[in-house]
């Protein structure tokens, strides 16, 4: 019986017997059991929903083949190294680089035996491959998890920087966009004083410079044949303006709903002895729900100016750790003893440009202040890739792991000319960055439970006649379902990879939450009834 290796994923222990039952085990993780399955079982995995990884031996493989998402949700395949032709030449082999496919994902085992090997791993660069430094080559051909390897070669370099700006190369034949922002990240055992040098030579503008993420204003055209062949880039991606996932609450609240409605919440876990972070517009500080709770304010996008002319913030907030003074106790967050610390990012043209060039400083700050939680209800519409500021995200929590990051999962769900569903159905392929980050909690919307007030009475063809077009969306009412996904939520997987995402979802529709007293009324879904102290908005 032909036999396949395998990574079976799992999150119940039921799916974790039901893997260990088919599958002869050679390693096991908290989240997968990679080993081997005869091909016979694989249809048995697939009818519950195991989500597989095939690492099939490469040299019974065509070189190349696409991983097509709709195939990858139920299996994916490892592919082979492709050639190196003349035309793309190797890295001068002083450098000792070299591209290896492994056949399965990264072990501790295979970790632990490269490196007593004297093989250094740099970067992961495709599907189970990975840029490694040696000087003993020879030794791939021993270590048997290793499927293919040929010195590295600037073809694969400019893989991963076509995978970021391809969604824009119409553009290249364009003059209607000359000079683009581009962020720019170097491979860390790069210098990053030669790379300044090249700059300078080169007459490129640096915007902003993290460690060794650049922020440049360039030409299109020289991206690709300027940056993209410079020995020390990983990678180039167009920068991708963030924006609020407008009229977001993002956490759950159920108010003026039937009592058998509500969700079963331990009234005894209020949040007391905790700090969350939130990071996005700004705070009303003065909201008699949220006064006592803020133990800081700090501005990132005007200078010594926190106040909330948006109302985003507000909102955000008091979902989270509003106490309900205004309201008797009746509207109040998820954790209404938390202590707050808040980030003001709104800049003085009503965008939120005082998110960070590098997201680790952001985080930081909460960190030091004593955050263990922290929200980011914003995000930039990337069509599900998984980007720097993603990798950003992924980065701290591994140095920070008792740090939970929460991230929008965006508000860019549409069922306009979709590419991967039916027609009246949400497309799929949505979801923004960084909320594509593996090590974040990505949060997705579901329609709450209120008939009265805000949007709750419109359906989505009444309130986004352009993204919800035909039926059955078309009809369906933005609030009222509790079991129904809210339209504009954005879907995954996730591009690269077809990671599964967002993690959870939570009712985000018509919302009923805190308002500042600086925000017009139409920055909202509506007022609350009798009550300016309070509005609703929706998101993810």
């Amino acid at each position: 019986m032909a036999t396949l290796p395998i990574s079976a994923y799992y999150y119940f222990p039921k799916e974790k017997a039901l893997i260990l039952e088919n599958v002869t085990p050679i390693s096991e993780t908290e989240a997968y059991i990679f080993g081997t399955i005869e091909t016979s079982k694989i249809a048995l995995l697939k009818k519950h929903s195991i989500l597989m990884d095939f690492h099939q031996d490469p040299s019974k493989m065509t070189a190349g083949i696409p991983r097509s998402i709709g195939a990858s949700l139920t299996g994916r395949r490892s592919v082979q190294l492709r050639s190196v032709t003349k035309m793309e030449t190797p890295y001068p082999q002083t450098t000792q680089l070299y591209l290896i496919q492994l056949m399965g994902p990264l072990l501790p085992a295979w970790k632990t035996e490269l490196t007593k090997n004297h093989v250094a791993l740099r970067e992961l660069m495709q599907y189970n491959a990975y840029k490694v430094k040696t000087n003993e080559p020879k030794v791939f051909e021993a270590l048997k998890f290793i499927t293919d390897y040929r010195p590295f070669a600037m073809v694969d370099k400019e893989l991963v920087l076509q995978r970021s700006v391809s969604s824009y190369f119409d553009l290249f034949a364009s003059q209607s966009i000359v000079v683009g922002l581009y962020d720019i990240r170097l491979h860390r055992d790069a210098s990053i004083d030669a790379f300044l040098s090249f700059l300078k030579a080169h007459k490129i503008s640096i915007l902003e410079q993290s460690g060794r993420k650049f922020r440049v204003r360039i030409k299109k055209e020289e991206v690709l044949i300027l940056l993209g062949r410079h020995e020390a880039v990983y990678g180039v991606e167009e920068y991708v303006k963030p924006v609020l996932h407008n009229y977001l609450a993002r956490e759950s609240l159920h108010i003026d709903v039937a009592e058998e409605d509500r969700f079963l919440i331990d009234s005894s876990l209020t949040g007391a002895g905790e700090i969350v972070g939130v990071a996005d517009t700004g705070i009303d500080a003065d909201h008699p729900d949220l006064k006592e709770r803020i133990l800081k304010v700090t501005a990132w996008g005007r200078h010594n100016d926190t106040s909330d002319p948006n109302g985003h913030g507000t909102h955000v907030s008091g979902s989270i750790v509003g106490n309900g003074s205004c309201s008797e106790g009746k509207i109040k967050g998820m954790a209404p003893e938390a202590q707050l610390f808040f980030q003001s990012l709104l800049d003085d043209n009503g965008g939120i440009s005082g998110i960070p060039h590098d997201l680790a400083e952001l985080f930081q700050e909460a960190y030091d202040a004593g955050v263990r939680v922290h929200n980011n209800s914003w995000g930039s519409a990337t069509e599900s890739e998984y980007r720097f500021n993603s990798l950003e995200v992924d980065e701290f929590v591994h140095t920070h792991r008792d740090m939970l990051l929460v991230i929008s999962a965006g508000n860019e769900g549409t069922a306009f000319s979709p590419r991967n569903s039916n027609p009246g159905f949400v497309d799929w392929l949505s979801l923004g960055s960084p909320a594509t980050a593996k090590n974040a909690l990505c949060v997705g919307a579901s329609r709450s439970a209120r008939t009265q007030g805000g949007f709750s009475k419109l359906t989505h063809g009444m309130a986004w006649p352009d993204k919800y077009p035909e039926q059955p969306i078309k009809d369906f009412l933005i609030s009222g379902d509790t079991e129904g996904m809210a339209g504009f939520s954005s879907r995954g997987p996730c591009g690269n990879e077809s990671r599964i995402k967002p993690d959870v979802v939570a009712p985000g529709t018509d919302i009923a939450s805190t308002r500042s007293a600086q925000a017009p009324t139409s920055n909202f879904w509506g007022p609350y009834p009798k009550n300016r102290k309070y509005a609703f908005m929706g998101g993810t």
